[in-house]
């Protein structure tokens, strides 16, 4: 499988890896990375507060982020940290 390679690859870098870091890539480590795993608990935070799924939880952080005129990572840092809770989402 092309994407089984391509794990391979990625994982076996030991030359981007940053031993401070626990070791892996060091793009896994970069803003972009965490900003996205900001999301992705988010979307988590949001699927179990509304007893949903993924796929209806993302929309619901989208528009909210639309309407605030925020963007999906400073809504999902928001959300995490609570200083926004899922309640204030609405529906």
């Amino acid at each position: 499988m092309v994407a089984d390679s391509i794990a391979s690859i990625l994982l076996r870098a030991p030359e981007q890896a940053d031993p401070h870091l626990g070791g892996g890539p060091k793009w896994l480590y970069g803003p972009s990375a965490n900003a996205r795993a900001m999301v992705w608990t988010a979307i988590g935070i949001a699927s179990v507060a509304l007893d949903s799924d993924t796929e209806t939880s993302l929309p619901v952080l989208r528009r909210h982020a639309l309407q605030t005129g925020s963007t999906i990572d400073d809504l999902a840092a928001d959300l995490v940290r609570g200083r926004l809770t899922v309640r204030d989402l609405g529906r």
